[in-house]
């Protein structure tokens, strides 16, 4: 009777190497979510970011498309986070007259850095 009293309370328990097997399936699990959980935050500042840019590439298209034939104008935001190069040059077309390229690159200076060029064709009245 020993002996099967014995082994029950052997069975009744976990033994070391199930505990660590679970405990290593589990810090795996977690490794996982918290990775996925870094990417997704990573790409939603990235976005935000780039929305961020192209409300900045149309503000500064608005307030500097009815400008003079050629210009060139290196800026940064008001709040410093970005900085913009914007370039408006005549070019010529065969079949068109009065056609401006205008070319403006914005950098994003933190963290995410990005860096995207709009560019667009005018073409004058």
């Amino acid at each position: 009777m020993k002996t099967g009293r014995h082994s029950d309370d052997r069975e009744a328990g976990f033994t070391l190497l199930e505990t660590i097997v679970a405990f290593a399936v589990i810090s795996i699990s977690l490794a996982i979510a918290v990775r996925g959980i870094s990417v997704s935050l990573h790409n939603a500042e990235r976005s935000r970011v780039q929305e961020e840019m192209r409300q900045l590439a149309r503000a500064v298209l608005a307030e500097n498309s009815a400008n003079s034939e050629t210009l060139t104008k290196d800026d940064s935001s008001p709040d410093g986070r970005f900085d913009w190069k914007l370039s408006i040059r005549p070019i010529t077309i065969e079949a068109a007259s009065n056609v401006r390229v205008i070319t403006l690159e914005i950098t994003h200076k933190a963290p995410p850095a990005l860096t995207t060029e709009y560019v667009t064709f005018e073409r004058g009245e």
